[in-house]
């Protein structure tokens, strides 16, 4: 008798193991590549540049894809999420693509603990998928400030925003829009840091 009770305790265990949840299959992303264009003569940043993580709100603290409809709610892609959190992700991304770029010779992260004489930082506004009219577009927008080191003061500051459609429903092609929308605004913030006069 106590061994019968054993196997049906046995054989109810293993009924029970078989009913537990499978483990969600997760897409990790990064951002694409910058695309980097040659450059003759380019100019040059006059000053050892360091780039922040930015600031953001609760809603872009995490590393979920996410997707704004129009009754103004979120949602996020499921079983996709980025490489990082999403303030990380952007400083990375943005400190890898100036670092491709000729003019930035003297650059660096916060994470580095290296001198420097500006700091970029700012505030990510809006990395997401917007629901308009039943199209979808992926939509940046980043408040730039320059920090001059050695007062604390803003030098400089500047906003840039892209929003680019969406081709697919796939997760793949939201980050893939959400990638071209953030080099739109690399783009133009190149432009705007080397117009930037040391002192």
């Amino acid at each position: 008798m106590r061994l019968a009770l054993i196997a049906l305790l046995s054989v109810s265990w293993l009924s029970a193991c078989t009913v537990l949840p499978e483990a969600e299959t997760v897409e990790v992303y990064r951002l694409h590549p910058v695309a980097t264009a040659a450059i003759d003569s380019p100019q040059e940043f006059p000053a050892a540049l360091r780039v922040s993580r930015p600031l953001v709100t609760d809603l872009l603290a995490g590393n979920r894809v996410l997707r704004l409809h129009a009754d103004q709610s979120f949602s996020t892609y499921s079983g996709t999420r980025w490489s990082s959190a999403i303030p990380i992700l952007w400083r990375d991304w943005l400190t890898d693509a100036l670092s491709q770029h000729p003019g930035f010779a003297q650059l660096s992260s916060d994470v580095d603990n290296v001198a420097a004489d500006v700091e970029l930082t700012g505030t990510l506004r809006n990395f997401h998928i917007e629901s308009h009219e039943g199209r979808a577009y992926a939509v940046v927008q980043f408040d730039a400030r320059l920090i001059n080191l050695t007062g604390r003061s803003v030098s400089a500051q500047q906003r840039f925003d892209a929003r680019v459609a969406v081709t697919g429903n796939s997760s793949a092609a939201a980050v893939a829009a959400l990638s071209q929308a953030t080099q739109s605004v690399y783009t133009d913030l190149v432009a705007w840091l080397l117009t930037y006069e040391n002192g």
